[in-house]
């Protein structure tokens, strides 16, 4: 895998819909110490968010994201595998890393808000539709959303084959940045 940020979308275990997540390969691991597993030889970080008792919680390498990712790695042309890599119109010497690096504080900056009364609830099924809810698909844009802002003009919502609903929701900046 090249180095960057990825974008994966899988089908949700035994549900319609699809699930989006991240994975970012640094060019120095270092950079992103202790965010970074080997997965297939090379340093990766997995990162998504999901329903953990009715909240949408952020988290590193969920085991189903691993799979899939793993899947992807191992068979490059499987067609359910979705995947698309984050192109930034960047003045950066020769790495990504950087921007990476902003990706990881976004998210630790959205897990300080995991206990509080701020705390964003995941939708019920009956509430993806609503244009006011948050799930995966948004977590994972507004992530790349924010965090491409520093960087350059943010312009991205990836929209994958299938029922990826909430993909064009931003959640608020102070989510994401103090």
């Amino acid at each position: 895998m090249d180095h960057g940020a990825y974008v994966f979308c899988r089908p949700v275990d035994g549900l319609v819909g699809q699930h989006q997540f991240l994975v970012l390969a640094p060019s120095n691991p270092t950079l992103l110490a202790g965010f970074t597993r080997p997965i297939a030889g090379q340093a990766l970080c997995v990162i998504g968010a999901y329903n953990i008792a009715g909240f949408l919680r952020a988290s590193l390498f969920a085991p189903s994201d691993v799979s899939f990712l793993t899947r992807k790695l191992a068979t490059p042309g499987d067609p359910e595998v979705q995947t698309s890599k984050v192109e930034l119109q960047i003045c950066l010497p020769g790495s990504e890393d950087p921007f990476l690096q902003c990706i990881t504080r976004c998210y630790a900056q959205y897990r300080s808000f995991e206990g509080s009364g701020s705390e964003l609830r995941y939708p019920d099924i009956t509430e993806q539709l609503d244009g006011s809810r948050f799930n995966s698909n948004s977590w994972a844009q507004s992530l790349l959303y924010w965090s491409q802002r520093l960087f350059a003009p943010a312009k991205n919502t990836m929209d994958f084959n299938g029922l990826d609903i909430g993909n064009d929701r931003r959640i608020p900046q102070r989510y994401f940045f103090p």
